[in-house]
């Protein structure tokens, strides 16, 4: 009986209330900074939501924060990964170890290929969406138009506001 009321009386001492708190213990919670408001989410581009592939040399995707949502890069073994942050912004990119090479990545609906490097950069700015192929570039939509040759294609997509 004398083992209970000594656990009983030690589990009260150390269950202070609130009240009871030492004076040197500070409350983080007033001196906090004031939060941020969010950051209004602008929706993506419509630009690149219909089926299609781009294949380069190299091709390079450069857009703002949020594309690393709509921006995949396969990795495989004839490439080699890298993802660093530069004073352009963020930077994935997958460069050919061996030739030839397929490196492949997707933006929404298109598919890119490339031979030499894929490169997709996410910069802090507001900026369009814009796709760069440099190299016996070839574009085709999958909805009927003739696909598109050149020795270099750029497209943009802005978001709407």
């Amino acid at each position: 009986m004398k083992y209970i009321t000594l656990l009983a009386l030690v589990g009260t001492l150390g269950c202070a209330a609130p009240a009871d708190r030492p004076a040197d213990v500070v409350d983080t919670k007033k001196s906090e900074a004031p939060a941020r408001p969010p950051r209004r989410e602008l929706p993506w581009t419509e630009a690149f939501q219909e089926d299609a592939f781009l294949v380069a040399d190299e091709i390079e995707v450069i857009g703002p924060a949020g594309i690393r949502d709509h921006a995949v890069i396969q990795q495989n073994e004839k490439g080699s990964y890298s993802v660093r942050t530069t004073a352009q912004g963020l930077v994935q990119e997958l460069r050919a170890t061996t030739f030839p090479a397929e490196l492949r990545g997707h933006l929404d609906k298109w598919i890119l290929v490339a031979s030499r490097s894929l490169r997709f950069v996410e910069v802090p700015e507001e900026v369009p969406v814009r796709v760069r192929a440099v190299g016996q570039a070839l574009f085709r939509s999958m909805d009927g138009e003739p696909p598109r040759r050149a020795p270099a294609l750029e497209f943009f997509g802005t978001r709407p506001r």
